[in-house]
């Protein structure tokens, strides 16, 4: 464990895998740089709402209990497709661009009113 940290998305982009719980800005964050999420025991509500998504859209897994983490990701270090289609539901799930496309959204918006 590291602690606070100010190169959290150097983590992320190094990373084959982030082993997470799903809070909504680290799974966003994770999801944006395309890496795949092993996502930890979520709490009731958003982080179960988020775990859902994550692992319907094929860009992670979860695991409901801590202990059962370490035998989850030596199966996926050991099956590199597996990884590879991970990868791929979380490049497509993520979306690194979403502020740009909301302040576009909203400068059209304002420019639709004058």
């Amino acid at each position: 464990m590291l602690g606070f940290i100010d190169y959290l998305d150097d983590l992320i982009a190094a990373s084959d895998l982030v082993i997470t719980k799903s809070g909504g800005l680290i799974t966003s964050e994770v999801l944006a740089r395309g890496t795949p999420l092993l996502i930890i025991d979520p709490i009731r509500g958003q982080e179960e709402f988020n775990a859902d998504y994550v692992t319907g859209m094929g860009a992670g897994v979860q695991a409901r209990t801590p202990e059962s983490v370490p035998y989850m990701v030596e199966a996926m270090m050991h099956d590199p497709a597996r990884l590879t289609s991970l990868r791929v539901g979380a490049q497509q799930t993520g979306r690194p661009l979403a502020a740009m496309d909301i302040a576009h959204r909203v400068l059209r918006d304002i420019d639709a009113i004058d």
